[in-house]
Protein backbone atom coordinates (compact mmCIF):
# COMPACT_ATOMS: atom_id res chain seq x y z
CA UNK A 1 0.00 0.00 0.00
CA UNK A 2 1.16 3.56 -0.66
CA UNK A 3 -0.47 5.97 1.73
CA UNK A 4 0.36 9.50 2.21
CA UNK A 5 -0.59 11.64 5.03
CA UNK A 6 -0.89 15.00 6.11
CA UNK A 7 0.71 16.25 3.04
CA UNK A 8 1.68 20.10 2.68
CA UNK A 9 4.22 21.74 0.65
CA UNK A 10 4.96 25.52 -0.36
CA UNK A 11 7.38 27.07 -2.99
CA UNK A 12 8.29 30.28 -0.46
CA UNK A 13 5.06 32.29 0.03
CA UNK A 14 3.27 30.23 -2.66
CA UNK A 15 1.16 27.00 -0.91
CA UNK A 16 0.76 24.45 -3.21
CA UNK A 17 -0.39 21.43 -1.47
CA UNK A 18 -1.78 21.69 2.32
CA UNK A 19 -3.31 18.68 4.61
CA UNK A 20 -3.71 15.87 1.61
CA UNK A 21 -3.79 12.30 2.28
CA UNK A 22 -4.22 9.41 0.45
CA UNK A 23 -4.29 5.65 0.61
CA UNK A 24 -3.52 3.07 -2.82
CA UNK A 25 -3.73 -0.66 -2.60
CA UNK A 26 -2.15 -3.12 -4.81
CA UNK A 27 -3.83 -3.06 -8.17
CA UNK A 28 -5.46 0.65 -7.80
CA UNK A 29 -4.74 3.62 -10.30
CA UNK A 30 -5.42 7.29 -9.04
CA UNK A 31 -5.79 9.38 -11.36
CA UNK A 32 -3.79 13.25 -10.33
CA UNK A 33 -6.76 15.84 -12.04
CA UNK A 34 -5.98 19.76 -11.79
CA UNK A 35 -5.51 22.65 -14.13
CA UNK A 36 -2.29 23.39 -15.34
CA UNK A 37 -0.19 24.65 -11.91
CA UNK A 38 -2.18 23.14 -9.38
CA UNK A 39 0.38 20.33 -7.94
CA UNK A 40 0.14 17.45 -9.85
CA UNK A 41 3.72 17.18 -10.88
CA UNK A 42 4.66 18.65 -7.67
CA UNK A 43 3.12 15.81 -5.51
CA UNK A 44 4.79 13.18 -8.06
CA UNK A 45 8.45 14.80 -7.67
CA UNK A 46 8.08 14.81 -3.51
CA UNK A 47 6.57 10.94 -3.42
CA UNK A 48 10.00 10.26 -5.65
CA UNK A 49 12.34 12.02 -3.81
CA UNK A 50 13.00 14.62 -6.61
CA UNK A 51 11.88 16.91 -4.02
CA UNK A 52 14.23 17.80 -1.77
CA UNK A 53 16.46 16.20 -3.63
CA UNK A 54 16.69 18.42 -6.67
CA UNK A 55 14.22 21.14 -6.05
CA UNK A 56 14.22 22.49 -3.24
CA UNK A 57 10.53 23.86 -0.96
CA UNK A 58 8.79 23.87 2.33
CA UNK A 59 7.25 20.56 3.20
CA UNK A 60 5.80 18.15 5.38
CA UNK A 61 4.61 14.87 4.60
CA UNK A 62 4.38 11.21 5.59
CA UNK A 63 4.92 9.10 2.99
CA UNK A 64 5.04 5.15 3.71
CA UNK A 65 4.96 2.19 0.86
CA UNK A 66 3.70 -0.71 3.11
CA UNK A 67 5.63 -0.23 6.53
CA UNK A 68 8.16 1.44 5.26
CA UNK A 69 8.96 5.07 5.41
CA UNK A 70 9.99 6.87 2.02
CA UNK A 71 10.29 10.51 3.45
CA UNK A 72 14.37 10.30 4.02
CA UNK A 73 14.96 7.39 1.88
CA UNK A 74 17.41 8.62 -0.80
CA UNK A 75 15.96 8.43 -4.76
CA UNK A 76 18.46 5.54 -5.41
CA UNK A 77 17.26 3.67 -2.96
CA UNK A 78 13.27 4.58 -3.39
CA UNK A 79 13.64 2.86 -7.28
CA UNK A 80 13.17 -0.57 -5.28
CA UNK A 81 10.16 0.32 -4.88
CA UNK A 82 8.59 2.72 -7.71
CA UNK A 83 9.37 4.16 -11.03
CA UNK A 84 8.85 7.56 -12.16
CA UNK A 85 8.35 8.54 -15.96
CA UNK A 86 8.42 12.32 -15.64
CA UNK A 87 6.88 14.80 -18.08
CA UNK A 88 10.12 15.78 -19.66
CA UNK A 89 11.84 12.52 -20.87
CA UNK A 90 15.05 13.64 -21.88
CA UNK A 91 16.11 14.47 -18.27
CA UNK A 92 16.22 10.66 -17.36
CA UNK A 93 18.47 8.78 -20.68
CA UNK A 94 22.08 8.53 -20.04
CA UNK A 95 22.78 6.09 -22.70
CA UNK A 96 23.38 5.99 -25.89
CA UNK A 97 21.08 3.56 -27.42
CA UNK A 98 17.33 2.77 -26.22
CA UNK A 99 18.47 -0.91 -25.79
CA UNK A 100 21.18 0.14 -23.40
CA UNK A 101 19.15 2.78 -22.04
CA UNK A 102 16.73 -0.65 -20.31
CA UNK A 103 19.96 -2.76 -20.07
CA UNK A 104 21.44 -0.22 -17.58
CA UNK A 105 18.29 0.00 -15.51
CA UNK A 106 18.04 -3.69 -15.28
CA UNK A 107 21.90 -4.37 -14.32
CA UNK A 108 21.46 -1.72 -11.82
CA UNK A 109 19.39 -4.04 -10.28
CA UNK A 110 21.99 -6.64 -10.96
CA UNK A 111 19.87 -8.87 -12.71
CA UNK A 112 21.76 -11.39 -14.87
CA UNK A 113 22.64 -11.28 -18.48
CA UNK A 114 20.20 -13.04 -20.02
CA UNK A 115 16.98 -12.27 -18.39
CA UNK A 116 18.34 -8.86 -19.17
CA UNK A 117 18.04 -9.66 -22.71
CA UNK A 118 15.02 -11.06 -22.64
CA UNK A 119 13.22 -7.87 -20.50
CA UNK A 120 14.88 -5.78 -23.02
CA UNK A 121 13.35 -7.41 -25.80
CA UNK A 122 9.88 -7.63 -24.41
CA UNK A 123 9.31 -4.02 -23.70
CA UNK A 124 10.89 -2.73 -26.34
CA UNK A 125 8.58 -5.16 -28.76
CA UNK A 126 5.61 -4.09 -26.24
CA UNK A 127 5.91 -0.31 -26.71
CA UNK A 128 6.97 -0.85 -30.56
CA UNK A 129 10.29 -0.01 -30.69
CA UNK A 130 12.28 -2.29 -31.89
CA UNK A 131 13.20 -0.39 -34.36
CA UNK A 132 14.77 1.93 -32.30
CA UNK A 133 16.74 -0.73 -30.74
CA UNK A 134 20.66 0.88 -31.47
CA UNK A 135 18.98 4.87 -32.07
CA UNK A 136 19.75 7.12 -29.28
CA UNK A 137 17.09 8.10 -26.83
CA UNK A 138 17.61 12.07 -27.70
CA UNK A 139 17.53 11.29 -30.94
CA UNK A 140 13.55 9.71 -30.65
CA UNK A 141 10.30 11.67 -31.54
CA UNK A 142 8.62 12.89 -28.21
CA UNK A 143 6.41 10.56 -28.32
CA UNK A 144 9.10 7.81 -28.43
CA UNK A 145 11.01 9.00 -25.84
CA UNK A 146 7.47 9.01 -23.28
CA UNK A 147 7.17 5.22 -24.86
CA UNK A 148 10.73 4.31 -24.11
CA UNK A 149 10.55 5.62 -20.33
CA UNK A 150 7.39 3.09 -20.13
CA UNK A 151 9.31 0.34 -21.52
CA UNK A 152 12.21 1.24 -18.88
CA UNK A 153 9.10 0.76 -16.12
CA UNK A 154 7.61 -2.33 -17.65
CA UNK A 155 11.30 -4.08 -17.91
CA UNK A 156 12.19 -2.92 -13.82
CA UNK A 157 8.56 -4.08 -12.94
CA UNK A 158 8.35 -2.47 -9.71
CA UNK A 159 5.74 -2.76 -7.43
CA UNK A 160 4.77 1.13 -7.91
CA UNK A 161 4.26 3.25 -10.81
CA UNK A 162 4.59 7.45 -10.67
CA UNK A 163 3.26 8.38 -14.11
CA UNK A 164 3.80 12.55 -15.20
CA UNK A 165 1.69 13.20 -17.98
CA UNK A 166 2.32 9.99 -19.99
CA UNK A 167 -0.12 10.01 -22.95
CA UNK A 168 1.26 13.82 -23.65
CA UNK A 169 2.17 14.06 -27.47
CA UNK A 170 0.74 10.57 -28.22
CA UNK A 171 -0.80 9.56 -31.01
CA UNK A 172 -3.81 7.80 -30.99
CA UNK A 173 -2.20 4.11 -31.40
CA UNK A 174 0.60 4.77 -28.75
CA UNK A 175 -2.05 6.05 -26.44
CA UNK A 176 -3.44 2.61 -26.83
CA UNK A 177 -0.01 0.89 -26.10
CA UNK A 178 0.30 2.72 -22.81
CA UNK A 179 -3.19 2.27 -21.40
CA UNK A 180 -3.07 -1.85 -22.30
CA UNK A 181 -0.08 -1.58 -20.69
CA UNK A 182 -1.60 0.09 -17.59
CA UNK A 183 -4.08 -2.62 -17.67
CA UNK A 184 -2.24 -5.30 -17.52
CA UNK A 185 -0.09 -3.88 -15.02
CA UNK A 186 -2.94 -2.96 -12.52
CA UNK A 187 -3.93 -6.78 -13.10
CA UNK A 188 -0.34 -8.01 -11.37
CA UNK A 189 -1.53 -5.85 -8.75
CA UNK A 190 0.49 -2.64 -9.56
CA UNK A 191 0.12 0.90 -8.04
CA UNK A 192 -0.57 4.00 -10.13
CA UNK A 193 -0.34 7.52 -9.23
CA UNK A 194 -1.04 9.04 -12.71
CA UNK A 195 -0.81 12.83 -13.66
CA UNK A 196 -2.73 13.38 -16.71
CA UNK A 197 -5.18 15.75 -18.88
CA UNK A 198 -6.55 13.26 -21.18
CA UNK A 199 -10.05 11.71 -20.25
CA UNK A 200 -9.27 8.16 -21.79
CA UNK A 201 -7.73 7.54 -18.29
CA UNK A 202 -10.74 7.85 -17.10
CA UNK A 203 -11.80 3.88 -17.30
CA UNK A 204 -9.06 2.53 -15.70
CA UNK A 205 -8.66 5.11 -12.45
CA UNK A 206 -10.16 3.47 -9.47
CA UNK A 207 -9.78 6.81 -7.41
CA UNK A 208 -10.00 10.65 -9.06
CA UNK A 209 -7.73 13.09 -7.00
CA UNK A 210 -8.38 16.68 -8.08
CA UNK A 211 -6.02 19.37 -7.04
CA UNK A 212 -7.08 22.87 -6.46
CA UNK A 213 -5.96 25.44 -9.14
CA UNK A 214 -6.23 28.56 -6.59
CA UNK A 215 -2.57 29.23 -6.77
CA UNK A 216 -1.94 28.16 -10.09
CA UNK A 217 0.42 30.30 -12.20
CA UNK A 218 -1.12 31.65 -15.57
CA UNK A 219 1.12 33.73 -17.91
CA UNK A 220 -1.02 36.97 -18.74
CA UNK A 221 0.24 37.31 -22.47
CA UNK A 222 -1.67 34.76 -23.25
CA UNK A 223 -5.36 34.62 -24.83
CA UNK A 224 -8.40 34.64 -21.58
CA UNK A 225 -11.52 32.98 -21.83
CA UNK A 226 -13.18 36.81 -21.14
CA UNK A 227 -10.89 38.32 -23.84
CA UNK A 228 -12.52 39.00 -27.21
CA UNK A 229 -10.14 37.56 -30.03
CA UNK A 230 -8.76 40.97 -31.57
CA UNK A 231 -7.35 42.03 -28.31
CA UNK A 232 -4.40 39.71 -29.29
CA UNK A 233 -3.23 42.38 -31.15
CA UNK A 234 -3.73 45.52 -29.04
CA UNK A 235 -0.15 45.28 -27.83
CA UNK A 236 1.03 45.42 -31.64
CA UNK A 237 -1.69 48.40 -32.32
CA UNK A 238 -1.33 50.36 -29.56
CA UNK A 239 2.07 51.14 -30.55
CA UNK A 240 0.86 51.97 -34.12
CA UNK A 241 3.34 49.43 -35.60
CA UNK A 242 2.84 48.82 -38.63
CA UNK A 243 3.21 45.47 -40.32
CA UNK A 244 3.96 44.85 -44.30
CA UNK A 245 4.10 41.42 -45.06
CA UNK A 246 4.38 41.99 -48.49
CA UNK A 247 8.06 42.82 -48.08
CA UNK A 248 8.39 39.16 -46.90
CA UNK A 249 9.55 36.64 -49.73
CA UNK A 250 6.05 34.66 -50.36
CA UNK A 251 8.61 31.19 -50.73
CA UNK A 252 9.58 30.30 -47.38
CA UNK A 253 10.67 26.97 -47.44
CA UNK A 254 11.39 24.44 -50.55
CA UNK A 255 13.51 21.13 -50.36
CA UNK A 256 14.46 18.98 -53.28
CA UNK A 257 14.87 15.47 -53.17
CA UNK A 258 15.38 15.25 -48.91
CA UNK A 259 16.72 12.85 -47.67
CA UNK A 260 17.54 11.85 -43.78
CA UNK A 261 17.86 9.32 -41.08
CA UNK A 262 19.39 9.24 -37.32
CA UNK A 263 22.25 6.68 -37.08
CA UNK A 264 21.12 2.89 -35.81
CA UNK A 265 17.55 4.24 -37.16
CA UNK A 266 15.72 3.68 -40.13
CA UNK A 267 15.35 6.46 -43.16
CA UNK A 268 12.67 9.20 -42.34
CA UNK A 269 12.57 10.54 -45.80
CA UNK A 270 13.73 9.68 -49.52
CA UNK A 271 13.53 11.95 -52.07
CA UNK A 272 11.31 14.59 -50.66
CA UNK A 273 10.64 17.61 -52.23
CA UNK A 274 7.85 20.10 -51.40
CA UNK A 275 7.42 24.12 -50.68
CA UNK A 276 5.78 26.41 -48.37
CA UNK A 277 4.31 29.47 -48.45
CA UNK A 278 4.30 32.20 -46.11
CA UNK A 279 0.27 32.35 -45.99
CA UNK A 280 0.05 28.68 -45.61
CA UNK A 281 -1.82 27.33 -42.37
CA UNK A 282 -0.29 23.93 -42.64
CA UNK A 283 -1.53 21.05 -39.45
CA UNK A 284 1.37 18.53 -39.73
CA UNK A 285 0.06 14.67 -38.38
CA UNK A 286 1.65 11.69 -38.03
CA UNK A 287 2.28 8.91 -36.22
CA UNK A 288 5.03 8.99 -32.64
CA UNK A 289 8.28 8.66 -34.56
CA UNK A 290 7.41 9.46 -38.06
CA UNK A 291 9.49 12.43 -38.60
CA UNK A 292 7.46 15.65 -38.26
CA UNK A 293 9.44 17.11 -35.58
CA UNK A 294 12.33 16.19 -37.44
CA UNK A 295 11.05 17.28 -40.70
CA UNK A 296 10.58 21.13 -38.82
CA UNK A 297 14.75 20.75 -37.92
CA UNK A 298 15.44 19.82 -41.30
CA UNK A 299 13.16 22.51 -42.81
CA UNK A 300 15.39 25.68 -40.09
CA UNK A 301 18.77 23.82 -40.96
CA UNK A 302 18.71 22.34 -37.32
CA UNK A 303 19.79 19.19 -38.94
CA UNK A 304 21.70 18.35 -42.04
CA UNK A 305 19.88 16.33 -44.68
CA UNK A 306 21.98 13.12 -46.02
CA UNK A 307 21.02 14.23 -49.37
CA UNK A 308 19.11 16.94 -51.44
CA UNK A 309 18.74 20.50 -50.58
CA UNK A 310 16.47 22.85 -48.56
CA UNK A 311 16.30 26.70 -48.68
CA UNK A 312 14.73 29.20 -46.39
CA UNK A 313 13.61 32.48 -47.35
CA UNK A 314 15.42 31.97 -50.81
CA UNK A 315 18.74 31.29 -49.08
CA UNK A 316 20.25 27.78 -49.23
CA UNK A 317 21.27 26.35 -46.26
CA UNK A 318 23.87 24.52 -45.22
CA UNK A 319 23.34 24.46 -41.71
CA UNK A 320 21.48 26.58 -38.83
CA UNK A 321 20.69 30.60 -39.45
CA UNK A 322 19.83 32.56 -36.96
CA UNK A 323 18.50 35.07 -39.37
CA UNK A 324 15.22 32.68 -39.81
CA UNK A 325 13.83 34.52 -36.81
CA UNK A 326 13.21 37.45 -38.94
CA UNK A 327 10.95 35.31 -40.77
CA UNK A 328 9.45 32.90 -38.24
CA UNK A 329 9.35 31.50 -34.98
CA UNK A 330 10.05 28.02 -33.86
CA UNK A 331 8.90 26.35 -30.64
CA UNK A 332 10.25 22.93 -30.06
CA UNK A 333 8.26 20.31 -28.35
CA UNK A 334 10.86 20.32 -25.45
CA UNK A 335 9.53 23.22 -23.48
CA UNK A 336 12.66 23.81 -21.48
CA UNK A 337 14.71 24.38 -24.70
CA UNK A 338 12.30 27.90 -25.32
CA UNK A 339 12.92 29.21 -22.06
CA UNK A 340 15.58 31.18 -20.91
CA UNK A 341 17.08 32.35 -17.67
CA UNK A 342 16.02 31.29 -14.34
CA UNK A 343 13.04 32.94 -13.58
CA UNK A 344 9.49 33.60 -15.89
CA UNK A 345 10.34 37.36 -15.79
CA UNK A 346 13.98 37.05 -16.50
CA UNK A 347 12.70 34.55 -19.44
CA UNK A 348 11.04 37.87 -20.94
CA UNK A 349 14.13 40.33 -20.39
CA UNK A 350 16.23 37.88 -22.30
CA UNK A 351 13.24 37.59 -25.32
CA UNK A 352 13.33 41.36 -25.51
CA UNK A 353 16.80 41.54 -26.18
CA UNK A 354 16.11 40.01 -29.70
CA UNK A 355 12.38 41.65 -29.72
CA UNK A 356 13.01 45.08 -28.66
CA UNK A 357 9.14 46.39 -29.52
CA UNK A 358 8.15 43.74 -26.68
CA UNK A 359 6.55 45.54 -24.06
CA UNK A 360 7.65 45.20 -19.91
CA UNK A 361 6.60 41.80 -18.17
CA UNK A 362 3.21 41.39 -18.51
CA UNK A 363 2.31 39.21 -15.57
CA UNK A 364 2.53 40.22 -11.70
CA UNK A 365 3.31 36.46 -10.94
CA UNK A 366 6.64 35.20 -11.44
CA UNK A 367 8.30 32.25 -10.31
CA UNK A 368 11.37 30.32 -10.59
CA UNK A 369 11.12 28.39 -13.89
CA UNK A 370 12.40 25.23 -11.98
CA UNK A 371 9.46 25.56 -9.55
CA UNK A 372 6.62 25.42 -12.57
CA UNK A 373 4.97 22.94 -13.86
CA UNK A 374 5.48 21.43 -17.65
CA UNK A 375 1.79 22.98 -18.65
CA UNK A 376 3.09 26.34 -16.67
CA UNK A 377 6.20 26.04 -18.11
CA UNK A 378 4.25 25.81 -21.87
CA UNK A 379 2.40 28.98 -21.17
CA UNK A 380 5.05 30.83 -19.99
CA UNK A 381 7.11 29.89 -23.61
CA UNK A 382 3.99 30.69 -25.41
CA UNK A 383 3.39 34.10 -23.84
CA UNK A 384 5.20 35.63 -26.48
CA UNK A 385 2.85 34.40 -29.20
CA UNK A 386 0.28 37.24 -29.30
CA UNK A 387 3.16 39.76 -29.74
CA UNK A 388 4.88 38.08 -32.51
CA UNK A 389 1.55 37.71 -35.06
CA UNK A 390 3.16 38.63 -38.05
CA UNK A 391 5.74 36.25 -37.96
CA UNK A 392 5.19 32.15 -39.66
CA UNK A 393 4.67 29.73 -36.58
CA UNK A 394 6.03 26.44 -36.13
CA UNK A 395 5.02 25.03 -32.98
CA UNK A 396 6.00 21.71 -32.15
CA UNK A 397 2.82 19.71 -30.25
CA UNK A 398 2.30 22.83 -28.64
CA UNK A 399 -0.95 21.71 -27.23
CA UNK A 400 1.14 18.87 -24.63
CA UNK A 401 0.82 19.15 -20.96
CA UNK A 402 -1.77 22.06 -21.58
CA UNK A 403 -5.20 21.54 -19.68
CA UNK A 404 -8.58 22.03 -21.34
CA UNK A 405 -8.96 25.83 -20.72
CA UNK A 406 -5.20 26.58 -21.46
CA UNK A 407 -6.10 24.20 -25.01
CA UNK A 408 -9.20 26.20 -25.85
CA UNK A 409 -7.07 29.37 -25.16
CA UNK A 410 -4.20 28.20 -27.38
CA UNK A 411 -7.14 27.32 -30.09
CA UNK A 412 -8.61 30.57 -30.20
CA UNK A 413 -5.20 32.44 -31.41
CA UNK A 414 -4.35 29.89 -33.59
CA UNK A 415 -7.88 30.57 -35.20
CA UNK A 416 -7.44 33.92 -35.21
CA UNK A 417 -4.12 34.44 -36.56
CA UNK A 418 -5.39 31.61 -39.19
CA UNK A 419 -8.08 34.58 -40.93
CA UNK A 420 -5.53 37.51 -39.52
CA UNK A 421 -2.29 37.14 -39.83
CA UNK A 422 -1.19 33.59 -41.70
CA UNK A 423 0.78 31.81 -41.71
CA UNK A 424 2.28 28.59 -39.58
CA UNK A 425 2.69 25.13 -39.32
CA UNK A 426 1.62 23.34 -36.37
CA UNK A 427 2.63 19.73 -35.27
CA UNK A 428 -0.38 18.05 -33.24
CA UNK A 429 -2.51 14.65 -33.39
CA UNK A 430 -5.97 14.55 -34.25
CA UNK A 431 -7.39 14.08 -31.13
CA UNK A 432 -6.43 18.02 -30.55
CA UNK A 433 -9.43 18.84 -32.58
CA UNK A 434 -8.32 20.89 -34.45
CA UNK A 435 -11.33 21.11 -37.38
CA UNK A 436 -11.45 24.40 -39.15
CA UNK A 437 -8.35 26.05 -38.73
CA UNK A 438 -5.97 24.60 -41.04
CA UNK A 439 -6.23 25.27 -44.92
CA UNK A 440 -3.62 22.24 -45.47
CA UNK A 441 -3.42 18.80 -43.83
CA UNK A 442 0.11 17.43 -44.17
CA UNK A 443 0.47 13.49 -42.57
CA UNK A 444 3.64 11.93 -42.72
CA UNK A 445 3.41 8.40 -43.42
CA UNK A 446 5.91 5.78 -44.21
CA UNK A 447 6.01 6.78 -48.57
CA UNK A 448 6.02 10.26 -48.37
CA UNK A 449 3.80 12.96 -47.01
CA UNK A 450 0.38 13.17 -48.18
CA UNK A 451 -1.45 16.65 -48.53
CA UNK A 452 -4.86 17.45 -47.76
CA UNK A 453 -6.62 20.45 -48.99
CA UNK A 454 -9.00 21.50 -46.41
CA UNK A 455 -11.73 24.45 -46.23
CA UNK A 456 -10.86 27.06 -43.61
CA UNK A 457 -13.10 28.84 -41.29
CA UNK A 458 -12.62 31.59 -43.62
CA UNK A 459 -13.48 30.25 -46.57
CA UNK A 460 -16.95 28.13 -45.04
CA UNK A 461 -17.83 31.81 -43.61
Amino acid sequence: MLRLENLSLAFGHRQLLQNLSLRLSEGELCWLKGANGSGKTTLLNLISGVIPEYVTAEFEAEIWFGELSLKDLPIREKFRYLWFAQNDPETQFLMPSCEAEIAFALENRGMPAEQIKRQVDSSLNLFGLQNCRWQAPQTLSRGQQKLLLCAIGNALDPPCYLLDEPLSGLSDSSVALVLTWIRLQKAKRKIFLVAEHNDALRHLADKELQLSDATAFVQSGSIHQSAEPDSVLLPLKARGQQHNLDKKPNLLVSTQDLGFAFPGSTQLFSNLSFTVSRHQNILLQGENGSGKSTLLKLMLGLLKPQCGRTAFAGNSQSGFDAGYFRHAYYQPQNTSASLLGLTASQNWLLWKLSLVELPDYPSCADHLLSELSAGEQRLVSQGILPYIIDKFWMLDEPFASLDLQASENLKELLAWKARQRPGMIIVAHASDNLEGIFDEIWTINPTGIEINRVSTEAEQS
